[in-house]
């Protein structure tokens, strides 16, 4: 899965490998040879930890996903509050969970119609303010 991820993500960006090494090294210091490189897509190399975290920099992905871990390309840092929230769902029966979901749906709908609603609250005060009329004419 390791090696896939690799040359995926090159691919993706639009790069050779000569165009990847050049950028790479250059951005992070390295001296990866062509060879080296095609090692690693191959997975006949396995990279050091701190070459990891540069190449998931690169293509600004987690370490992870990288390496086959997980198919999320950035991880994600939950508050201790949703970490909380999430815990009180998983703690629910697969019913109350699927209520749970629909609810949220509906909050969402709610939460998207506010902006619109104050949109026009304002457009209704705009068109129904007195016009000042000229003293000319």
């Amino acid at each position: 899965m390791m090696k896939s991820r690799f040359k995926e993500l090159r691919i993706k960006t639009g790069l050779t490998q000569a165009e990847f090494r050049e950028k790479f090294n250059a951005r992070f210091g390295r001296t990866y040879t062509a060879a080296a490189i095609s090692q690693i897509e191959t997975g006949k190399r396995i990279p050091e930890i701190s070459t990891l975290i540069d190449f998931a920099d690169f293509y600004e992905v987690s370490i992870d996903y990288l390496i086959g871990r997980d198919d999320y390309r950035v991880g994600v840092v939950l508050t201790d509050e949703q970490n909380e929230f999430l815990k009180e769902i998983a703690e629910l029966d697969e019913d109350s969970r699927g209520e749970c979901l629909e609810y949220i749906s509906f909050l969402k709908q709610k939460q998207e119609k506010k902006p619109q609603a104050v949109k026009s609250s304002i457009s209704q005060i705009i068109s129904h303010r007195p016009r000042k009329v000229s003293n000319y004419g």
